[in-house]
């Protein structure tokens, strides 16, 4: 992961072996003109290239699989760039303010102009926005719906519980966002999409299962949930999934085999974890100031600052032997190293 560039170089060549560049890495750049990826970069995060105001061309990587929201916005020179055919997601607002695109799969400012099919809408089903800031909506109980669109409930004031049982249901991105007074969730479903809960800031328990991955930011923000239950089937849990969760104490990891980038950033109530043969993302618990105990084994991989801003942590747990946390701290990326940098 490519995380951050502080240089003032014109032309700026991504090097091979950076899968990702990360979250606002280059934003506000006023001296890249030209960037070329090595054909190794899968994903553009958030913000990456945003406000770089004299940037015109970009050589895409032939790989590249994910351009994520507002990676591009307001680089207004932004002429042209290739678009690779593994290129299969384009986020909200990727290119917004782009005022000297030429591309003409792009429309200015939009996601791609053609490749996803609308989703269409049946009789059981519930719209886009149809209930946005509805304030008689009290309680759900769904069993019919095969999607329930993006934003539908979002800011119910006086939602207070939602039961979704309907094992093929897509529940589309910020359906349920900034329902203030939503204390309990039991979803079974097929999918839940990006944000579906998040910023539910009353939100104490929430049951989850039917569906094999948590997407990005579904309840980030979520301040008050206490209690989490996964399915087992449950195997993923996307980027910023639990941002800011602080009064979330446990939450068991033991079928989880990925977890994305931030995803427990600041879950200040976490006190201990334990992982076994899962990848986590860069600060992916980064700044949980009650986390005391980490439990890992040797198959686990850890990004960059995984445990960063952890200051209580006293206890390392790795195959079965127990290591003080300085003796991670100290360690350095050497192949006489056998611990994992944290």
């Amino acid at each position: 992961v490519l995380m951050a560039y502080s240089g003032s170089e014109e032309r700026v060549t991504i090097p091979d072996g950076v899968e990702i560049i990360g979250e606002s890495c280059f934003e506000g750049n006023d001296k890249l003109n030209r960037v070329i990826m090595s054909d190794s970069v899968r994903e553009i995060h958030e913000n990456a290239f945003r406000n770089c105001i004299c940037m015109q061309t970009v050589v895409m990587s032939e790989n590249l699989r994910k351009i994520a929201g507002s990676a591009f916005e307001n680089c207004k020179k932004l002429i042209r760039f290739n678009v690779p055919e593994s290129l299969s997601e384009v986020g909200f607002a990727a290119f917004r303010g782009c005022q000297c695109l030429e591309l003409s799969q792009f429309e200015t400012g939009t996601p791609l102009a053609v490749p996803m099919n609308e989703r269409i809408y049946g009789n059981d089903d519930i719209a886009p926005y149809s209930f946005v800031g509805d304030g008689s909506v009290t309680e759900l109980a769904l069993d019919t719906p095969r999607i329930i669109g993006k934003y539908a409930f979002s800011a119910c004031p006086n939602l207070v519980s939602v039961t979704v049982n309907a094992p093929d249901c897509i529940i589309e991105r910020n359906a349920f966002e900034k329902c203030n007074s939503l204390r309990n969730i039991k979803i079974h479903a097929g999918k839940t999409e990006k944000g579906a809960f998040a910023f539910c800031r009353s939100l104490e328990n929430a049951d989850i299962s039917g569906f094999s991955a948590l997407e990005d930011e579904t309840f980030a923000g979520c301040s008050s949930l206490e209690n989490i239950s996964l399915s087992p089937e449950i195997s993923t849990i996307g980027r910023r999934c639990f941002d800011e969760c602080t009064a979330l104490k446990k939450i068991d990891f033991c079928n989880i085999r990925r977890i994305g980038e931030r995803a427990f950033e600041r879950c200040d109530g976490l006190t201990d974890i334990s992982l076994k043969n899962a990848y986590v993302g860069y600060h992916a618990f980064a700044d949980c100031s009650s986390l005391k105990t980490i439990i890992i084994d040797s198959d686990t991989t850890l990004q960059s600052g995984a445990f960063s801003g952890c200051t209580w942590v006293d206890t390392i747990i790795l195959d079965g032997i127990t290591y003080h946390f300085s003796k991670f701290a100290e360690s350095r990326n050497t192949a006489e190293n056998h611990l994992p940098l944290m």
